[in-house]
This record gives C-alpha cells, sequence and structure tokens, in this order.
C-alpha cells in the first residue's frame, strides 16, 4: 500500500481533521431536535432568576397567611361576644342564687309557733312573711298563679330596672326544701322527723334557647346551722 507523499493535496492534517469533527458534533447538539435539545435555550436557571421565583413563592404564602388569619379573626369577634354575654349572664344567675341562699340562712331552723316535726309553709303567707327555712320549699318566681315574676326583694321589691333597680327580668328562681336523713343527704323523708334538711335554690332563664345551663346551689342545715353541699 503507497502512502501519500508529503504536501500531497489528500493528506488532512490530524489537528485539522479533529478540529473538523468537533464543529460537526457540536453543530449536532445545538441544531438536532433528536437531542431534545432547544437551539439557544439556557442550560441552567441563573442566580437572579431562581431567587425571583422564591421570592414570588413567599409572596403568595405570606398573603394566604394573612387572609386565613383576617377571616379567623372576623368569625371569632361574634363568637367572644357570645361566650362574654353568657358570662355575664351566669355570673348575674349566680348572684342572685347567692341573695337567696343568703335570705334562707337568716331563717330559723324551724317555727317555733308550730308542733315539732311540722314542715311546709303556712297557709297563704308571702316570702316577706316566712320564718323558718321549710316555708320556702315549693317557692317559685315563676309560679302560674300568680302570675310569672321577675326576681324580687325580700320586701317585693321587683329588680326589673325601675326605679333604680337592677333589671333581672329574664331570670326566675325556685327552691326546693326537704327532710333528708343526716348519714345521707340524697334520702328524702317526707316528715319532719329528721334533723337534717336540703335546700336547692335554681336560676334560670326564660329566653330560649337557654343563653346558659341553669345554677344550682345547694345547701344542708341543721340545728347547728347551713353548709354548702354542691
Amino acid at each position: 500500500m503507497r502512502l501519500p507523499k508529503a504536501g500531497s493535496k489528500n493528506v488532512i492534517p490530524a489537528k485539522a481533521g479533529i478540529q473538523n469533527q468537533s464543529k460537526l458534533l457540536d453543530s449536532r447538539l445545538r441544531g438536532s431536535d433528536r437531542w431534545g435539545i432547544i437551539r439557544g435555550a439556557p442550560k441552567y436557571l441563573s442566580r437572579s432568576a431562581c431567587n425571583q421565583g422564591l421570592s414570588l413563592i413567599e409572596v403568595m404564602v405570606s398573603l394566604l397567611i394573612i387572609t386565613i388569619g383576617i377571616v379567623g379573626f372576623g368569625m371569632a369577634i361574634p363568637v367572644g361576644e357570645g361566650n362574654v354575654e353568657k358570662m355575664k349572664e351566669e355570673r348575674i344567675a349566680l348572684l342572685l342564687a347567692k341573695q337567696m341562699m343568703e335570705e334562707i340562712k337568716s331563717k330559723a331552723y324551724e317555727d317555733p309557733d308550730l308542733p315539732p316535726n311540722s314542715f311546709g309553709r303556712e297557709e297563704g303567707a308571702p316570702r316577706e312573711h316566712f320564718d323558718d327555712i321549710d316555708d320556702y320549699d315549693d317557692w317559685y318566681e315563676n309560679s302560674p298563679n300568680p302570675p310569672e315574676n321577675p326576681p324580687q326583694y325580700a320586701d317585693g321589691t321587683i329588680l326589673n330596672g325601675e326605679n333604680e333597680t337592677p333589671n333581672y327580668q329574664e331570670f326566675r328562681r325556685q327552691v326546693v326544701v326537704k327532710n333528708v336523713t343526716d348519714s345521707d343527704y340524697g334520702s328524702i323523708q317526707l316528715d319532719g322527723t329528721t334533723s337534717s334538711k336540703r335546700i336547692r335554690v335554681t336560676v334560670s332563664s326564660i329566653n330560649e334557647p337557654k343563653p346558659f345551663d341553669d345554677i344550682v346551689i345547694t345547701w344542708v342545715a341543721n340545728q347547728e346551722g347551713m353548709a354548702l353541699l354542691y
């Protein structure tokens, strides 16, 4: 086999051949769809482009959090106002229950003018004439006869907001007194032979739906005094 002579036109220098092949490959990489590369597309995102994308996401997340907070705050306002009103009415109910219980505590354990073991209110006696604990048995401020009345002081003053009195017209009180055994305050005796009496005062609202659960205070009394049960 004959080798071409040096200087012949058919001889391609090695360096030039390598350069031509490199250019051909580079052109194919740039323009050929076969390689899945778009002509002129950048090979990577710049640092500034990445920073801009993260900033936009942060702004969107911040707006979402602020929106959720505003909506939640707006929904919480009426709920909070309702809770405040409920707590206010519960305090008034508790005050009325304590007032009634203090009034009952000021009375005698039993009526000295009646026979021993007598129990219950004297026929037709108004509240201002109650003189012993069991006079309050089955006493209602909302009994149908007489008609419904708002809470009153012992002297008959109605607490309806008039004449500088507090307005408690939406509240009602009930008192139940029972003879109970000394060993079990839940065991009720129908006569007055026991030496203990259980007094239960309940304050409720006439509104519907009920703004609060009934307030109930229970005491037990004997000849020595009264003590809070629950």
